[in-house]
Order: C-alpha cells, then structure tokens, then sequence
C-alpha cells in the first residue's frame, strides 16, 4: 500500500489508476541492413556505368581527333 501526503500535510485523495495505450514498431536490423547494402550496390552499379560511359566517350573523342589530324597530315603531303 502506497500512501501519500499533500504539501500541507495532510491524507492526499485517493488517485484513480492510469491507463496509457501505445505502441512502438521495432526496425528488424538484418532486413534493414539487407536494403540498404543492396541500394548501395545499386547505386555503385548506376554510378559506374555513367563513369565508364562518360570515360568512353571522351577515349572516342580522342581518337576521332587524332584520326582527323592523321588524315589532314596525309592530304597536305602529297
């Protein structure tokens, strides 16, 4: 048995009993992890391909120019 006093001193009044209701949604960890180490392969995959892409258009730019300044050296020697 709990008993209570006020500031003054006296018996406090009997307190009704509390009820609180709730809920708490729990991450799973290894589900979670699973997710985000499959985005990240993901996006490693994505972003790679745009670099490899990107890098082979500038080799293909490069050579087109060497092509180009082989060919006008051939046409000047005649």
């Amino acid at each position: 048995m709990v008993v209570t006093t006020t500031v003054g001193g006296g018996p406090a009044p009997p307190m009704e009993p509390v009820e609180a209701v709730g809920s708490l949604w729990v991450l799973p960890w290894t589900p979670a992890v699973a997710l985000l180490g499959a985005a990240l392969l993901l996006w490693a995959a994505l972003a790679g391909r745009s670099k490899s892409r990107r890098r082979r258009a500038r080799e293909l730019a490069r050579a087109r120019e060497e092509g180009r300044a082989e060919g006008l050296a051939q046409q000047v020697r005649p």
